[in-house]
């Protein structure tokens, strides 16, 4: 989770959260503390766990008593939203490959006083756009990429939103103060994976694939730079007539021998400051409070590897929870002294859309991360450039934070043979890489449909047709008479030509030149088990079909049990089962009466066991071997009790419905004496 907590007055707090687990049935532990600096946080759960968030300094339960779950304790809406990143590949400093878990992150804006600024989170609806830096495999050739239409579903190698949110096509059309009472999620953001969502390491933000704060070693001197989330904000008292309960003072602790001792000091990435007073580091204090940069005198090129760095703020005097500041040689230490232009392919086909990336190396040529922004200038001796991955958004110059970015050339129509590409900034060396553009023309023979094929039943959703050769290159329509963009719903729904759905089409043209058009289809006519095709061509009869299947009703059973595993003998503990639709989301029973049975494969008669509709697993109650759970209708979540008497080993349950539709499921659970 990511984001902004505000309280039911409107207060941004400030201060300590101590994150709580409750095991079932035993008391609650501490399992870290994090910081939340004028409401801005970081933190993490764990669905289905007994989490608690609690800040003693307001006596506040941040997102309710216990039993946080992101599924059914937050209320999703334009402010909050749930974004799936998938499991990625990447490179770290420069050598080696990682792999990382991907996840859901939960961001934007919190608490009881959210809905009063009027929030919003805004992500891009286009599909397509390259993240720079993580990867689908192993071997690093295909990058993941950013798909806004793929709401509710899950995928391998996309990022996409889950719930909640506002899509827009231009994050220029997004309308609040930014960091105030607005987020902007974009492609670019995700270049750190699932730790990336929002850019910010409270309360910093945090450029892609580098550190929040960017170590540079000159001469005698350290220059540390970073830049606050919102300065008008962390160090403000008062916004709009509400309290902040931000930043007084800021420190930067620094030992030269000290990065044992830090390492020594710091628990879970936060570092007690009174200790570090204990421990002789020295003081160091920037300029004013707000300043963004600091330079300590008396360090030398050696000094870098052990020194230990610590960012030290305080509020009302007293110490908030520090940062450690890591400095990675070849990784982030160094700053960008020029521009390098790659293109994966040497060559290029008349009218094609090709990628390049353009990256900022230092004066090894190794990978560099600017500590802010650099506006990156791009030309080319022909054809366009572009932002986005179907040649559109028209670029020259771009403000670049992380340590590159992707680009697009839209090739000429024409046999022109080397065209040139250059990328260029203040103080950088000039970055250029060459293409030949020759062949015949890149011809339209098919249409790929960007979209979600999971449909609501006479839900409204957009979908985009990008004209593809036969090799699969995105270009532009080559259909002289552009008139042959033809399709069919096949009785399963209508297209419109409006997002809307309000203006009903059979039929449409993709522009001459053109290599995207947009569509929306509205789907009818499915039930919860059955799906229709879509059929799309253009020009030539080859075309493209999209297979719609139904979602919102229940299609498949989950199912999962919270106590600690092994589970002892005579204890009572919880079985959850959850109805789902066919894109793993929750999913109400409409019509109720929907009956699921659970059953296990050991004898009552010989182990003693039994299930129950209460938590003292129904004292007095004879064993059985099976149980009925009865949703009602709007229920998608219902629970049963489990008791074992004797024995030991593995309980294998099978949860199914009586009627034999839904998708079954099974768990398992250890048991002791």
């Amino acid at each position: 989770m990511r984001g902004r907590y505000i309280m039911a007055d409107g207060t941004k707090p400030t201060g300590d959260v101590l994150l709580g687990f409750k095991p079932p049935g035993k008391p609650q532990m501490l399992i870290t503390s994090f910081q939340m600096i004028a409401g801005y946080f970081d933190a993490f759960y764990v669905d289905n766990a007994h989490f608690s968030y609690y800040m003693p300094k307001y006596n506040l339960f941040l997102f309710g008593p216990q039993d946080f779950n992101s599924t059914t304790s937050l209320s999703y809406n334009t402010g909050l939203m749930k974004i799936h990143v998938p499991s990625y590949y990447r490179t770290q400093s420069g050598s080696g490959v990682y792999s990382e878990s991907g996840g859901n992150a939960v961001v934007g804006f919190f608490g009881p006083g959210a809905s009063s600024i009027s929030p919003q989170v805004c992500y891009l609806s286009n599909s397509g756009a390259n993240i720079t830096g993580i990867y689908t495999d192993v071997a690093l050739s295909t990058l993941v990429t950013w798909n806004g239409s793929g709401a509710g579903q899950n995928s391998a190698t996309q990022v996409l939103p889950v719930s909640g949110g506002l899509a827009v096509a231009s994050l220029a059309s997004c309308s609040g103060t930014e960091f105030h009472n607005l987020f902007k999620i974009q492609a670019s953001t995700f270049s750190d994976g699932l730790y990336g969502v929002l850019g910010i390491e409270v309360p910093f933000k945090r450029p892609a694939n580098s550190s929040a704060v960017t170590l540079t070693q000159s001469g005698s001197n350290l220059y540390l730079n970073w830049a606050y989330i919102s300065p008008t904000e962390l160090f403000a008292t008062s916004v709009g007539g509400s309290t902040v309960d931000g930043i007084d003072a800021v420190e930067i602790r620094y030992l030269l021998n000290g990065k044992n001792l830090l390492n020594w000091a710091t628990d879970d990435h936060a570092v007690d400051c009174n200790l570090l007073n204990i421990l002789g580091f020295n003081l160091a204090t920037p300029s004013n409070v707000t300043s963004e940069t600091l330079t300590i005198s008396g360090v030398s090129a050696s000094d870098m590897s052990e020194i230990g760095i610590a960012y030290c703020p305080k509020s009302n005097g007293q110490y908030l929870l520090g940062q450690p500041i890591r400095y990675y040689s070849g990784g982030g230490g160094s700053p960008p002294t020029q521009l390098q232009v790659v293109f994966p392919a040497a060559n290029s086909r008349r009218d094609a859309c090709v990628p390049f990336t353009v990256n900022f190396l230092d004066a090894s040529s190794n990978v560099a991360y600017p500590s802010s922004s650099i506006a990156v200038t791009l030309s080319t001796t022909a054809g366009s450039l572009y932002s986005m991955s179907n040649c559109t958004g028209a670029v020259t110059t771009e403000n670049i934070n992380s340590s590159g970015r992707t680009y697009y050339l839209l090739a000429p129509s024409t046999d022109v043979g080397n065209v040139t590409l250059s990328a260029s900034a203040s103080n950088l060396t000039t970055g250029s890489s060459i293409i030949y553009v020759s062949g015949v023309a890149a011809n339209t023979d098919d249409v790929i449909v960007v979209g979600q094929t999971n449909f609501y039943e006479t839900q409204c959703v957009p979908l985009l047709l990008v004209s593809v050769d036969s090799a699969g290159y995105i270009t532009k329509n080559a259909n002289v008479s552009g008139t042959n963009a033809t399709y069919g719903s096949g009785g399963i729904g209508q297209l419109h030509s409006n997002e809307s759905c309000s203006n009903a089409v059979g039929s449409g043209t993709m522009p001459y030149n053109s290599t995207t058009m947009a569509i929306s289809f509205k789907p009818s006519n499915i039930s919860t088990q059955t799906s229709g095709t879509l059929s799309f061509q253009i020009a030539n009869p080859v075309g493209h079909n999209v297979t719609i299947n139904p979602a919102g009703d229940p299609f498949q059973l989950y199912s999962y049990h919270t106590g600690l595993d092994p589970i002892i003998v005579d204890e009572c503990f919880e079985i959850f089962v959850e109805l789902k639709d066919n894109m793993f989301v929750l999913a109400d029973n409409t019509s109720g009466g929907q009956t699921i049975s659970i059953s296990t494969d050991l004898s009552p008669s010989t182990d003693g066991q039994f299930f129950a509709n209460s938590s003292d697993c129904g004292s007095g109650t004879s064993p059985t071997g099976t149980a009925s759970i009865i949703y009602s209708g709007g229920e998608s979540l219902k629970s049963v009790w489990f008791r074992r008497h004797t024995g030991d080993g593995v309980v294998n349950f099978t949860v199914s419905d009586n009627a034999s539709i839904l998708i079954p499921d099974e768990i398992s659970a250890t048991t002791q004496p």
